[in-house]
């Protein structure tokens, strides 16, 4: 529920921030931040508008920045043999970008706008700022991407094929 008083839609900037609090508080990647924290980091976030067939980022690239997807649809594509396959979308309410803010890690994928998007942006630079601050968002946010890491490969092994499993080939993250 947003705190912001304006009409939706209306072409009020002053509640941008209050915007930006409002999602950075629902999502789980962010569970655990002070809210105080949550201030900070929702005064640096951004609003970027993203046009058809703009790349975000190409795979192999290393990813500097947060994304929550307002509005729009944003291609995940992996380069298989010289083939570009689109793996995923990401629409509305979705993020990518959580670990690049915490890592500098290649991204495994490209993304790419398929119709323009509307997008809450955090820039690593501006993360770490406010780690410098607030030095206990780190523990919070390790938290969060351990249960997400968690989660999915506990779904992907029950969706997995036995003979895969059985072979032991590519699977155990959460071993790490």
């Amino acid at each position: 529920m947003s705190s912001c008083t304006a009409p939706p839609n209306s072409g009020a900037t002053s509640c941008g921030y209050t915007h930006h609090l409002d999602v950075l508080r629902d999502l789980t990647f962010f569970t655990g931040v002070s809210l105080d924290a949550l201030k900070v980091l929702a005064y640096f976030s951004i609003k970027e508008t993203f046009n058809k067939g703009d790349i975000l980022i190409h795979q192999g690239e290393v990813l500097d920045q947060f994304c929550f997807v307002h509005e729009g649809d944003i291609a995940v594509m992996r380069d298989f043999n010289g083939e570009s396959l689109v793996v995923h979308h990401l629409r509305n309410n979705d993020f990518y970008g959580g670990m690049s803010l915490v890592s500098n890690a290649k991204s495994l994928f490209t993304l790419e706008v398929v119709s323009t998007a509307t997008c809450l942006v955090i820039g690593r630079e501006k993360f770490q700022k406010t780690v410098q601050r607030f030095p206990d968002i780190l523990p919070n946010i390790l938290e969060a991407v351990v249960d997400h890491v968690y989660k999915w490969e506990e779904k992907v092994l029950r969706e997995m094929p036995r003979d895969y499993i059985e072979s032991g080939m590519n699977i155990g993250l959460t071993l790490y």
